[in-house]
Parts: C-alpha cells; structure tokens; sequence
C-alpha cells in the first residue's frame, strides 16, 4: 500500500483559540476571523484540561499513552436495532457556584451540561439490550461491524397519530426502514449493523454540548467492539456536532460518519437511503480515520464542514477544502487527505466552556455597544471572543475605542 503523506494541523487558528481557551486565563481575548467556512464552530468550546499530560490535547495525533484495552468481543451476525426508553436528564445544571478549598465560593465555575436523551452504553453484546431489541439476520459475510446511532432528524420523519399524522420524527421509525432494506440484509459486501435510536428524539436545532458529550461517550464504550460508527441526524447543526466531535475524539483511529438527509426516508423519492448506505460503506472503510459527514456525493471533513443550502441536496461542503472521496459510477478517493493512523490510544475530552461569544462585524457597526458588551460580559467570566471580521482579519484602525478594549 502507497504510505500517505503526513498531514498539517486543522483549523491552525480554531486550534491557537482552543489553547488559549484551555489555559484558564480570565482575560478577553479576540482573535482574527478565519475564513467564513471556518469559523463559529463549537470546537472554540472545548476547554482541555491544563493539568492533563502534553499528549492529552492532540487531535488524532501521538501519545505516550500506552493503556491497554479490552479485546473486541466476537461477531454477531445480525443487524441488532434498539431503541432507548430511558428518560431524559436534567438539560442544564442549576448550580454555578463552586467552594475552594480556603471555603470562599466562586461563580467563576464552567456551566455543566446534559444530554436530552441518555447514554446508549455498550451495545455488541444481547444482554446490553433492553426488550425493544430485533434481531434480523445477516446472510452476508459479515467481517465488519457498524454502529448507527439515531439521534432523529429529516431521516427518520413519518406521519405521526400524536400530532395529527403531521410530518415528525418517529421514535421506532428508523427500525422498519433498516429491517426492509436488502441491501443491508443480504449483500454480501455490507458490515453487520447495531442500530440505536436515542429516546426521545432530537431536533438538532436543540442539540449542544450534552449532546455531543452523549455521542463521545457512546462511541467510546463501544470503540474495540466495532469498526466504524455513523450518527443520524437533522442538518441544522450536524456541521457543528462534527467540528466538535472531531476534537472530542482524540487519537481516532476509526471512521466516524455523519449523515442525515433534506427527504424523509419514506418518501418514494429521497436522498435519505443513499446517504445511510454510503455512510454505512465509509464506516467500514479502512482508510478513515477521523470524523466526517457524507452528504448527498461527498465525504468531507467534519471540521472543514459547513451547511451551504436548505432545499438542494447538496446540503454540505467544505469550501476550503476538498472532499475526502467524492461519488459517481465509482467512489473516487482523494487518498493525499487521508489522515494517517493515530500514534497513541483512543481517548475521549468532554471538558467545556461555553463561555464565549462570537461576534460577526460589518461596516459602519456601533463600537461603543461592542464595548459595552464586551466590559459586561467581564463579570460574568467571559473566556474568549471571536471576531470575525473583513478579509484576512482586518479591523478598523480609526475605532480607538474598540481597538483599547480589545487590548
């Protein structure tokens, strides 16, 4: 096999914010603004832990961890669907307040945040399962194994007899359409499926930091039991779910798809069934290894991503970037991008701060109010501004006033 090229940081300045975020500093500081494509991304929340060890922080990168993990467990040849009817947490925590050890209470305490849904937890074994589980047989092969999990969105839309038999996402919904679909069945070319609905449902439009914790943690639990994963979900903020997935996951060494789809999968015409096989096909794959979305022909980097329309199906691209693979009569691969194999164990960070603002400028813009709020946002332990501002980060030399504070 041809050995890739090694492969230059992401995002150089989305990093440089994330280390000056992680140092716990109190001071405001602002950042020039990337190109559009890059920037308001949810991996600026990432507050990586100060006292971790110098490896903690890289992003499929090396590490002397060398911990030993458990043996995958054997094959099952089936497609193993369940659905989680586990109430949901808490969505935010009430207390901001934390006492050190003198016993003065500080407000200056990172805000904690839960999931909608709960947890999957390790799902390669039967007895894992609660009694909403199907098994379908697999008369493939089946020498790989896929994760799907179901967090809601377009996909998984049908008429609904709760709301009228409106257009919904169904909580079960997702479990006939896998159990009909031959091509999941009976080729022999497809990996073995365990997929996971979440209860309840998520409109990804409510989806945040939990939420994302929720996915890192379901895919580290089942990380040695399979060999690829693929998230379902809305479009709305799936390109900030992948930017913050990818820094999250730490040394990946497996594909990790998201997709979703502008057309219900039951609709007669669709571009949801297309997007499910193809993501299911790039899980399998033995040359990703990161997070990325593939949507409508191409496989792109999760955190070079960005929604680009809502009604064609073309929903996605990474416009300073090309696609990892693009589709047509073949898969073309564009193997100088591949990211190489992780030099350390697979570890998760779920350390958050989302205290932050970001700030889009135009010409003629107010400073004074840009001022004000930015000497507000001081008392409440503001850690990092975003600016995105003209060009390659130009700001306007004759706003003293802006530029004094910014200082």
């Amino acid at each position: 096999t041809m050995k890739r090229p090694a492969q230059t940081s992401i995002l150089p300045c989305l990093g440089y914010i994330l280390a000056s975020l992680s140092d716990g500093a109190s001071n405001v500081s602002a950042f020039s603004a990337a190109p559009r494509a890059l920037i308001s991304r949810p991996s600026l929340l990432l507050q990586l832990a100060s006292s971790d060890a110098e490896g903690e922080g890289r992003v499929n990168g090396g590490s002397d961890c060398d911990d030993k993990q458990p043996p995958p467990g054997p094959p099952q040849a089936n497609i193993r669907i369940n659905s989680s009817n586990q109430k949901s947490s808490t969505r935010f925590s009430s207390s901001r307040k934390s006492t050190d050890t003198s016993g003065n209470v500080s407000d200056d305490v990172p805000p904690t945040h839960t999931a909608i849904s709960t947890d999957a937890g390790p799902l390669w074994e039967p007895e894992n399962c609660d009694s909403n589980t199907d098994l379908i047989p697999h008369r493939g092969r089946g020498r790989k194994r896929v994760l799907v999990l179901c967090t809601g969105g377009t996909l998984t839309m049908s008429n609904d007899p709760l709301q009228g038999n409106s257009l919904a996402p169904v909580q079960g919904a997702l479990t006939s359409y896998l159990a009909g679909m031959p091509e999941l069945i009976s080729d022999p070319e497809m990996p073995q499926i365990v997929s996971h609905e979440y209860s309840p449902l998520i409109d990804s439009s409510d989806m945040g930091p939990g939420d994302w914790i929720m996915l890192a943690r379901d895919i580290e639990s089942n990380y040695y039991h399979f060999d690829g994963f693929v998230v379902l979900m809305g479009t709305d903020t799936m390109a900030y779910t992948a930017s913050a997935l990818s820094f999250m996951l730490q040394n990946l060494g497996k594909p990790v798809v998201l997709t979703g789809s502008q057309i219900p999968l039951r609709e007669p015409y669709n571009d949801a069934r297309k997007n499910l096989i193809m993501a299911i096909i790039f899980a399998s794959s033995d040359t990703v290894n990161e997070v990325t979305i593939f949507f409508h022909d191409r496989l792109i980097r999760g955190c070079r991503a960005t929604k680009v329309n809502t009604s064609k199906l073309l929903a996605f691209d990474s416009p300073n970037l090309d696609p990892l693979a693009e589709i047509g009569i073949n898969i073309e691969e564009n193997e100088h991008l591949f990211r190489p194999p992780p030099r350390g164990a697979f570890r998760i960070s779920t350390a958050m701060d989302t205290r932050m603002i970001t700030l889009r400028l135009v010409p003629g813009f107010d400073d004074a109010c840009i001022k004000q709020m930015i000497n507000a946002a001081r008392d409440t332990h503001l850690k990092g501004l975003v600016l995105q501002l003209y060009g390659t980060g130009n700001l306007p030399s004759v706003k003293d006033d802006l530029v004094n504070c910014l200082a």
